[in-house]
Parts: structure tokens; C-alpha cells; sequence
């Protein structure tokens, strides 16, 4: 009988956001059902290495790139990176690493040249060259460059969405024979137990909304591209039009501080709460009267597959990504990115109709059992493990 096959998840840190949540989600599935998984983080700490699952192994290697601007302390950051990662690889014996997001990614595309393990790379982003409006064109042009490298050099590529896999065709102007080298395994998630009554009184109780008065969540990485302000500002809104809801919103990041200081600008305490971190988001969804994103760039954003399935109705800016789980009209509403004025109207609007409100939730978690079940991605991931491990490096 063969050995089984030992596959390893690496990230750059253990950070709580959705790629990680998506990599240690999977680590979990695979190795609950019995197969050797790890999850490596090339740095230590993050809020995530205290929740995987105890039959994921974690290892922390400490491993970080010199800057690129000094080439030669670089170069020798790669070189010693890569044979304590080859090291550690080899000593627990795994066959498949998949990689995720652009370190990870880089150090992946490194890996692959070594040609002694299987390398799957994974984009999450629709945007994956930008570091936002300081970055430097001539970075961007080297990180296409060795994104094409990755294409080509990786056993394989998977793409969380056919956008994601469209957008990076595109970016990278890849040609039929690389672009057939990218996968399609969309993002996933487990439908939640269910909330009994009870429970969700007392939960909604706990955050200050009660029974009868209106809970809008929202979640993810405080930053610039999860964009909370906009959510911030229409509830400023919805309380100059008399609308008495509660807006919550789980996460953290570098915009914590900022965001908390435009909510006490706005004179929103009593509306609008930050909760941090939160370890029960199923819960708190299906507590909540609506789930809003109001983010600038996604991929197959794992915290709204997480929100349809506890089956809340989604109002949301209209990007790829987004646009990809969310019809106007049928799981929610959707508006024009940066139409705040609009937002606010499309919260108000599902508020103000609980039967539209009930069905939109349903849509959304038909639609994630339909199509977004973690199990479906645990067999689709496995089946490439097995057939770029056949392949041999």
C-alpha cells in the first residue's frame, strides 16, 4: 500500500484574513479526513495559528526576503530561505506544497526551481500585482514577470474564481498553453449549525440590538481595500433618515484606529460598534438582518460565501468577485462602488422588507450549497495533488 500522500499549505503569516482562513479551512478538511497536512508560515505569531485544527501540523520558520533594492543580502535571504524550507519539506515529507498569496507565491516560484517538490500556486486576487497608490511601476512589472515565471514553472495554478483566472490571463497576456496551466477551484465553505431561537436573542441581546431593532454586519481586514468607511458613512445616513439600526463590524487591521475616529466624528457610538476579532461569524450572520461588503477588490471573498451560508441577505458593491455569488435582486442588492447615498437606499430598502429580506438569505445559501460546498474543493484540491505528484518534479 502507498504511503499517503503529505501535502503543506504556506502562507507568510498566520494573520486572520480570508486566504489564510481558506488555507487553514482546508488544512483542516484534509487532514480531519485522515491525510498528512501541514500548514507552514514563513513568520510566526498571527491570531490564526491558535485556531487550526490539532490534526493540522504548524510549523514557524522564521523565513523573510531581504529588500530587493539590496540585491546581494537578496539573493542570499533567497538561497538561505529556500534550503531551510527544503529542509523542513523534506524532513516531514511532503510531496505538494500549495502556496497562497504573492510571498508565498514568490517563495513557491523558488521552491519549483529547486525541482524537489510539487509547487501549487494559488491567486486569490483580481488584482495581484498592485501594493496600492505608492507602489513603484518598475515593482509591478517585476512581479508580472515572476508571476509568468510561476505560470509556467509551478506543477500547477489555481484561481479561486473565473474571474480571478480571467483577470490574471489578462494582466500576465498569457498565451492558450499557459493559460490551460491555471485552475479553477473556487473558494468554500462549510454551512453552518444552525442558531436556535434562543440563541440568536441572546446573541443579538449582546451586541445591543435586541429583538426588534435592525443588525447590519459587516466583516473582514480593517483596511483601504475592505473599505469601512463607506459602511461607516451610510449608516450616518440611515440615521439622518431615521432608520434605528445597528451597525457591527468583526475584524482588525491598520484602519482600526481610523475607522473608530471617524465613527466618533460621525457622532455613531450608539450605531456603529467595532468587535475585533470574532470566532463565531456563522453565528453572528445568521443573528444579523443583513450582511454588507462594501469592498474595492476581491477575489471569491470568503467571508460572503460565509455570510450566504448562514443565510443572510447581502448588500454589496457591484465588483467581479462580489458580482460573482450575488445577483441583483435574487441573494441581495448591489450598487455602484463609492455611490454611498446608494448603499445606504439598498440597506434601507431590504430592512424595510423582511419577507425580500428571507428570500435573498435563502438564494444565498442554496447558492453556497449548490456550488461553493467546502467538501467539493477538499476532492477537486486532492485530485490535483495526486496527479501533479504523479507527475513527478
Amino acid at each position: 500500500m502507498p504511503a499517503p500522500l503529505v501535502v503543506a499549505h504556506l502562507l507568510e503569516r498566520l494573520t486572520v484574513g480570508g486566504a489564510e482562513m481558506m488555507a487553514a479551512r482546508l488544512a483542516a478538511a484534509r487532514a480531519g479526513g485522515g491525510r498528512p497536512t501541514f500548514v507552514y508560515a514563513l513568520q510566526g505569531g498571527g491570531a490564526l495559528a491558535a485556531q487550526l485544527a490539532p490534526a493540522v501540523g504548524l510549523r514557524e520558520l522564521d523565513i523573510a526576503r531581504a529588500p530587493v533594492r539590496r540585491p546581494l543580502a537578496w539573493l542570499a535571504s533567497l538561497r538561505d530561505g529556500r534550503r531551510r524550507l527544503l529542509a523542513q519539506l523534506e524532513a516531514d515529507r511532503v510531496a505538494v506544497v500549495q502556496t497562497h498569496l504573492p510571498e508565498a507565491n514568490f517563495w513557491g516560484l523558488w521552491l519549483a526551481l529547486s525541482r524537489r517538490v510539487n509547487i501549487v500556486a494559488t491567486v486569490h486576487s483580481n488584482d495581484e500585482f498592485s501594493y496600492g497608490p505608492a507602489d513603484a511601476a518598475w515593482r509591478r512589472a517585476l512581479r508580472r514577470r515572476a508571476y509568468r515565471l510561476v505560470v509556467a514553472r509551478c506543477q500547477a495554478v489555481v484561481a479561486v474564481s473565473d474571474s480571478v483566472r480571467a483577470s490574471l490571463i489578462e494582466d500576465l497576456a498569457l498565451g492558450e498553453q499557459l493559460a490551460a496551466r491555471i485552475l479553477v477551484v473556487p473558494n468554500a465553505v462549510d454551512l453552518p449549525p444552525p442558531l436556535s431561537a434562543d440563541q440568536r436573542a441572546a446573541l443579538r441581546a449582546s451586541l445591543g440590538a435586541g429583538d426588534s431593532r435592525p443588525l447590519v454586519v459587516g466583516a473582514g481586514r480593517l483596511s483601504s481595500q475592505k473599505n469601512f468607511r463607506d459602511l461607516v458613512a451610510a449608516a450616518e445616513i440611515l440615521r439622518d433618515e431615521g432608520v434605528d439600526a445597528l451597525t457591527v463590524i468583526a475584524g482588525t487591521g491598520d484602519e482600526a484606529d481610523a475607522l473608530a475616529a471617524d465613527i466618533a466624528r460621525r457622532s455613531l457610538t450608539d450605531r456603529v460598534k467595532l468587535l475585533g476579532v470574532r470566532d463565531d461569524l456563522g453565528l453572528l450572520f445568521q443573528a444579523a438582518d443583513l450582511f454588507v461588503s462594501t469592498s474595492l477588490l476581491e477575489g471569491l471573498p470568503l467571508v460572503l460565501l460565509e455570510a450566504m451560508a448562514a443565510g443572510c441577505a447581502v448588500v454589496g458593491y457591484r465588483i467581479a468577485g462580489v458580482a460573482d455569488l450575488v445577483e441583483d435582486g435574487r441573494q441581495g442588492r448591489l450598487v455602484e462602488p463609492g455611490r454611498v447615498a446608494d448603499l445606504a437606499t439598498a440597506i434601507a430598502s431590504l430592512l424595510d422588507d423582511p419577507p425580500q429580506r428571507l428570500r435573498c438569505g435563502a438564494a444565498g445559501r442554496n447558492l453556497v450549497a449548490e456550488r461553493y460546498d467546502l467538501s467539493r474543493a477538499v476532492a477537486s484540491l486532492e485530485r490535483l495533488y495526486e496527479r501533479v505528484d504523479g507527475a513527478g518534479t
